[in-house]
């Protein structure tokens, strides 16, 4: 089975979407990151699974925004919603809690992406991999994915 990783660029192959690959040091800082490849962390992606019941789902949204869980409690009109865990994500994902990316109809789960990115032109997320960030365009992004739009940021 390939990683995470290889299936989101073999993804992006066959549907011929134009991205780029960021390979960058593990060690380094976020600020000294987004100077280095003259990004903005609003740009970027962060990546949450939820238990939400029974049930997991995929929320996305920008790197600068918090989520606010009494707005995921009212979209879901559920109260039991909670972080996973590692232990829950690790099989889930094939990654860990930091490695989390936005697609999660390569996994079969629904993905959930926060209003708060749509006015990007570019973002960058990671892969599945501690060591890499893949850069594209916002709609390739929305294409691909085709995630629910929602409104659950701070």
């Amino acid at each position: 089975m390939k990683n995470a990783y290889e299936k989101i660029c073999k993804l992006f192959d066959n549907n011929n979407l134009s991205y780029e690959i960021l390979i960058h040091d593990k060690g380094a800082s976020d600020n000294q990151l987004l100077n280095k490849f003259q990004l903005r962390l609003h740009q970027g992606v962060k990546s949450m699974v939820l238990k939400i019941g029974d049930h997991f789902s995929l929320i996305v949204l920008a790197g600068d925004c918090r989520l606010d869980m009494k707005k995921v409690k009212k979209y879901f009109n559920e109260n039991h919603i909670r972080l996973a865990t590692n232990e829950e994500i690790t099989p889930l994902m094939g990654c860990g809690i930091g490695s989390c990316y936005p697609i999660g109809n390569i996994i079969d789960m629904q993905t959930y992406t926060d209003n708060s990115l749509s006015n990007n032109k570019t973002i960058f997320f990671n892969p599945g991999v501690p060591d890499k960030w893949i850069k594209m365009a916002w709609e390739d992004y929305i294409k691909i994915t085709r995630p629910q739009m929602i409104a659950v940021s701070e």
